[in-house]
């Protein structure tokens, strides 16, 4: 009888890349191991991406042009964080 949950196709048929929105969050934490997990069952590349508020809408803030500036900063570590975790247990992976 087929199982979902225990089967597992080759290698070559799985994953090559795997793009992973990523904000730091618990859940987006979660998420980062998943996609470990499965890059190294995979052989695949963990690509990381952030999604960061636009200067216009950060500009109705006190200071939102260096809150956007300071935004930009903390987003460029949290993903290079990341990537080094992912590259700490074997994983390719390369941050936008």
């Amino acid at each position: 009888m087929f199982r979902a949950s225990t089967y597992v196709r080759p290698r070559a048929l799985m994953y090559r890349r795997i793009l992973l929105a990523f904000d730091g969050s618990p859940d987006g934490r979660d998420a980062l191991v998943h996609s470990q997990n499965v890059a190294a069952a995979c052989g695949s590349t963990v690509h990381l991406v952030a999604i960061v508020d636009s200067p216009e809408r950060m500009l109705t803030l006190e200071g939102g042009a260096s809150s956007f500036a300071n935004q930009g900063v903390e987003t460029r570590a949290l993903l290079d964080e990341a990537v080094r975790q992912l590259t700490g247990t074997g994983c390719a992976a390369a941050a936008s």
